[in-house]
């Protein structure tokens, strides 16, 4: 079994990549990059967590770095860059030619017969000027060499600036009108010769810009850079943590030592399903070197994080909920089994079926889970639970607090030690008026005699 950090059902539970549908994903909190494929290569970094501490670090470091230096203003139009792209990637025919007198008459014949060809590679050519021009100001900048991948970065650039053709761009002044011939010689130059140099450089430019914004959401919501341990003994300790996509969060702080797992109850609506995904989500960025949701974190670098919240893409395949779920847990079972430290995040396991088989089935994972080596964090309606699992050692019981003022819940998003004992279902039939439907059909004397059975059994139920 090959390791995963995380797989693509993680990655949508945790809703790491932009949903255009919902118009949702953390990936959207990264959205105002100078570039678009400052923004694409933000998506490829999410793409590549690592638990290897020395290369999160150095990660951390560059983007600390960025966020608080003054001297890496990315003064580039995003228009003109979309541009440049469209430009280098256009198929137009170029006016090239090895011999002087050819290129100068083609050059002639293509601004008569090809105008609006000539047009577009004029724009095309000045923009790369004034980005020469704009580039070379930022690489001159002072920096910490210390920072490693800051100095991979611009060494990738001072390499291709110590080229002739790009020396020979600089000596244009990005304000004077290039002649004809000027323009489709460097255009041919451009397009046919020195396009994948030229990319190059673009990929070192959306690098900058990606790092640079990530530093800037960070500062500007309140994230932290994670410290990570060095050891054998598994530990996860966050203050404050809230989900990023969440306007005025409630914020919450919760531990996980080694082989321990947290028992979360509470009633719906009380928050429960946000506060795993805010956990998944700052595992997740913080195995990337990127700052998380929270005013502090601690934490070993886990090998996997593997969730189950939601089970839509094998019930699309032709499972059953059920079956679904149990897939589900199979796989987390045998993740947890075969690796060192990881990290299990269930919501409600097997809604799929029967209370009693539900209750039944939940038991024994959670006794087998509580005596392995990973980490579990384990939502669940099943308060009864709590009476036949409370003697395992590594269990912790937490719950969203749920206060009932004259007899309607006020929900605080607050995490506290303890098991939840707030019952909400007759509550919310009341509220939808269900009950008071019923009572009109029975007052209309419609199916009469099989109706107090079905009252009854809306009563007794739970949520």
């Amino acid at each position: 079994m090959n390791i995963i950090f995380a797989d693509n059902n993680t990655l949508k539970d945790l809703e790491i990549f932009e949903d255009k549908e919902k118009k949702s994903g953390l990936l959207l909190c990264f959205k105002n990059t100078v570039t678009q494929g400052g923004y694409n290569k933000i998506q490829e970094l999410l793409s590549n967590p690592t638990d290897n501490i020395n290369n999160l670090i150095e990660r951390q470091n560059l983007i600390k770095y960025l966020s608080n230096s003054n001297n890496f203003n990315l003064d580039f139009s995003k228009e003109d860059i979309v541009f440049i792209e469209s430009y280098l990637n256009s198929d137009v025919r170029t006016a090239n030619s090895y011999f002087r007198i050819i290129f100068y008459a083609k050059a002639l014949l293509y601004r008569i017969i090809f105008r609006n060809h000539y047009e577009f590679i004029l724009i095309g050519v000045t923009k790369i000027i004034r980005f020469i021009h704009q580039l070379d100001s930022l690489r001159k900048s002072d920096f910490d060499e210390k920072i490693k991948e800051l100095t991979i970065i611009f060494d990738s650039i001072n390499e291709l600036f110590g080229e002739k053709f790009f020396t020979r761009l600089l000596r244009i002044n990005p304000s004077k009108q290039l002649s004809l011939f000027k323009t489709l010689f460097l255009d041919s130059k451009l397009r046919l010769i020195f396009k994948p140099k030229f990319k190059l450089l673009l990929n070192q430019v959306y690098l900058l810009d990606a790092f640079s914004t990530i530093g800037k959401v960070s500062k500007e919501r309140g994230f932290c850079f994670p410290e990570f341990i060095n050891d054998e003994t598994s530990q996860f300790v966050i203050k404050d943590l809230f989900h990023p996509s969440i306007q005025d969060p409630v914020k919450n702080s919760i531990e996980l030592m080694s082989n321990n797992t947290v028992f979360l109850t509470g009633p719906n609506m009380s928050g429960k399903t946000t506060l795993l995904k805010a956990i998944g989500i700052s595992i997740y960025l913080s195995h990337l070197g990127f700052p998380v949701p929270c005013s502090s974190m601690r934490l070993t670098p886990f090998k996997s994080i593997i969730t189950s919240i939601d089970n839509n893409d094998n019930i699309n395949i032709g499972y059953s909920y059920f079956y679904a779920e149990v897939k589900r847990v199979k796989e987390a079972i045998e993740r947890i089994k075969n690796y060192n430290n990881v990290l299990w995040i269930a919501d409600e396991l097997f809604r799929g079926t029967n209370i009693k088989d539900a209750y039944d089935a939940s038991k024994l994972i959670i006794k087998s889970v509580s005596k392995a080596k990973g980490s579990v964090i384990l939502s669940s309606h099943l308060i009864e639970l709590s009476k036949d699992i409370k003697h395992f050692p590594t269990i912790t019981f937490k719950q969203m607090e749920t206060i009932i003022e004259n007899e309607v819940p006020k929900f605080t998003y607050k995490l506290i030690h303890g098991i939840s004992s707030v019952r909400l279902g007759l509550y919310i039939l009341k509220k939808e008026k269900v009950i008071d439907n019923l009572d009109e059909i029975l007052d209309a004397g419609n199916n009469a005699k099989d109706l107090p059975e079905v009252r009854q059994d809306l009563e007794e139920s739970d949520d």
